[in-house]
């Protein structure tokens, strides 16, 4: 027997925009959207000229292959979607570029069959799963000539390609009006494609209800922070104290020691605030300021310095996050590990100092490397104990890893002392492959003598194993790395 789950998406059964005919304008040539709409039932006036929407019309909808090449630089949607319009663009032979499209966003000639959500929580996207963005219709294709993400002029909605560095549906806000533009392969599927019909529904929905939400933003930040905000676009005024930032619908404040006690200080305010809609952006947090920011967040972080740790983003990724891919995020030093390798040297100063979040190792200190029987205590080798918890694994490089020599007597059991106690839910550990394989891990809590034993199997291909720890609570946590499959002549284990 086999059972795979099986989606059933019913577009049919969606609600219908509450448009009147007048107010939802279509222009498409070839008569694929118009089709569709009939199908539905949903009223719409067609154009037959882009460059004469009435005034009346609320949303305008450009169907797919209706730009020539001639025109796909044209201003005219933006300016649409500028005097207050709400405009949907749907895929292109000729997508919109330069002028006619806002920031930096450039067409390539990508087609593809799959990609992702990059904020699951959009109205676009509402009653849809990851599962239903997968081969689409009888030719497969889910987008074709997708763009290039631009940093400024809008966010990408959905990533795909190269490094997902491509975006087939971008949202852009110019004054009070609405530009979606959408590079998934309506042409072939809208016709007959659930999830194509679902989407374009849910697009024309959004469109329809959109409203513009404006807030004010206030900033009591230092010269070089209000700097760094002004180069971003973000209008906003500068205020002196942080409490008198929270008079906007948007407050960013230097997290500063003296800042921050002083909104713990008001903390109820600052919960009120939150609560009735605002956001406060803390830029900075040192360890100096630490204890006040927990107060007003409401739960006992930890902070550490940054090292040479890997820079991940968690997918799916966090509407804040949206638009976001790891080039934005990830910074090396340019320096090459070798000369005859393209692999840069991470940036141990890309950031100051991070809090946790669901993974303690990495906060926890570990024994010196003199401490753990090594000759040296120089960090970015293979024998620095940081590095078991650094994100890098044998398979970016080893001098990522912690190297055990057994004949130089070098420990095999180590003692981790945790910020403060807590329930550990399970280790998580990636063998290395070279050398001799870890098969057996022995983990001991507080002066609990019957540890918990994880046998690993050894793989020809290393993945993440996942051991259960749940329900145990510690401040301090004993390893001992018990076996190993013996290979080779040289008596070394590789964590």
């Amino acid at each position: 027997t086999d059972t795979k789950p099986v989606r059933i998406l019913a577009p049919g059964q969606q609600e219908k925009p509450e448009l009147s005919a007048e107010a939802l304008a279509v222009y498409d040539p070839e008569g694929t959207v118009r089709a569709y709409l009939r199908t539905r039932g949903v009223a719409f006036t067609g154009l037959a000229d882009i460059h004469a929407v009435p005034d009346k019309a609320e949303v305008v909808i450009v169907g797919p292959d209706a730009v020539p090449a001639d025109h796909s630089t044209h201003p005219v949607f933006l300016a649409l979607a500028a005097g207050g319009k709400k405009v949907i663009v749907l895929d292109q032979e000729y997508p919109l570029a330069f002028k006619a499209m806002p920031g930096e966003f450039r067409p390539t000639d990508f087609v593809g069959r799959f990609g992702f959500m990059e904020d699951a929580t959009h109205p676009v996207f509402a009653g849809m799963t990851q599962e239903d963005f997968f081969t689409w219709g009888r030719n497969h294709i889910l987008y074709r000539n997708v763009y290039r993400k631009s940093p400024t002029g809008g966010r990408s909605l959905f990533h795909c390609d190269e490094g997902l560095t491509c975006s087939a549906l971008i949202e852009s806000q110019p004054n009070d009006g609405l530009l979606l533009v959408s590079q998934f392969d309506m042409r072939g599927n809208l016709a007959e494609e659930a999830p194509a019909q679902w989407l374009f529904n849910n697009m024309l929905a959004y469109a329809a209800a959109y409203k513009p939400v404006r807030k004010e933003t206030l900033a009591c930040l230092d010269d070089l922070q209000q700097k760094v905000l002004r180069e971003t676009g973000v209008s906003h005024r500068s205020v002196d104290r942080p409490m008198a930032a929270l008079r906007a619908g948007v407050a960013v404040v230097s997290a500063t020691p003296e800042n921050l006690a002083e909104l713990a200080e008001h903390a109820e305010e600052v919960r009120a605030f939150a609560e009735q809609g605002g956001w406060l952006m803390l830029w900075g947090l040192t360890p100096e300021g630490l204890e006040d920011y927990n107060a007003l967040v409401g739960f006992p972080h930890v902070i550490r310095p940054f090292r040479r740790d890997r820079v991940l983003l968690r997918y799916p990724l966090d509407p804040l996050a949206s638009g976001l891919t790891l080039r934005d995020v990830v910074m090396d030093t340019g320096k090459r590990l070798y000369p005859f390798m393209a692999l840069k040297e991470p940036d141990p100063n890309g950031f100051l100092w991070l809090i946790d979040h669901d993974d303690i190792a990495p906060f926890s200190t570990f024994p010196t490397p003199m401490e753990m029987g090594k000759g040296t205590n120089t960090p970015g080798l293979d024998h620095y104990p940081e590095n078991m918890v650094n994100g890098f694994t044998s398979d970016d490089n080893w001098v990522f890893t912690y190297t055990t020599i057994l004949d130089e007597g070098h420990k095999t059991t180590f003692t981790l002392e945790l910020p403060k106690e807590e329930e550990l839910v399970a280790l998580k550990i990636r063998p290395s492959r070279h050398y001799h394989p870890l098969t057996e891990i022995r983990i001991y809590f507080d002066d609990d003598p019957e540890p918990v034993v994880a046998r690993l199997p050894t793989r020809l291909t290393p993945v993440t194993e996942d051991i259960p720890i749940a329900g145990r609570k510690a401040r301090r946590l004993t390893i001992e790395l018990a076996d190993w499959d013996r290979r080779g002549d040289r008596n070394i284990v590789v964590v």
